[in-house]
């Protein structure tokens, strides 16, 4: 079945709602960007296993370009919320761990957020959210793909 225009008028604005339902979460605290979140997120949860992450890990795992996640990893080392630490088994590898302050934020911040955020989300289907979840990567690929193919506007 084709999509209408009118349609995809419906799907454009429901993007630019996600964006500003976004822009409506609390202000982060001074300082932190909402990438901290995702890096913290990702090194708080798999420290537990011991997984070590190397920057370039972490850009992979993030779906980030190598430059802009060293740069956001120098800004969290400066900021404390992460460490640079040399391997023992070899010298030149480097991994990126999460401080104690780091520790501290993702829990005192992140968590009660999320926290917050689940019981006022009770109310919806698990599979809806799934569902919608899929969909907005689903139509990111294709945006991006339109562009890629077709070029600016």
């Amino acid at each position: 079945m084709k999509i209408n225009s009118s349609l995809i008028e419906t799907v454009m604005n429901s993007l630019f709602v996600a964006k500003k339902t976004f822009e409506a979460l609390p202000p982060l605290p001074p300082g932190i960007k909402p990438i901290y979140h995702r890096v913290l997120n990702l090194l708080y949860l798999n420290k537990e296993q011991e997984k070590e992450f190397r920057v370039s890990e972490l850009s992979v795992a993030l779906d980030m370009q190598l430059p802009n996640m060293t740069k956001i990893i120098n800004e969290m080392t400066d900021s404390g919320l992460v460490q640079k630490v040399r391997s023992n088994q070899d010298k030149r590898a480097v991994f990126i761990q999460i401080t104690e302050e780091g520790t501290d934020y993702f829990i005192n911040h992140v968590l009660v957020y999320r926290k917050r955020l689940q019981e006022e989300f009770e109310d919806i289907d698990e599979e809806d959210c799934y569902t919608m979840i899929r969909m907005i990567h689903t139509i990111q690929k294709k945006i991006q793909k339109a562009y890629d193919r077709n070029g600016e506007m």
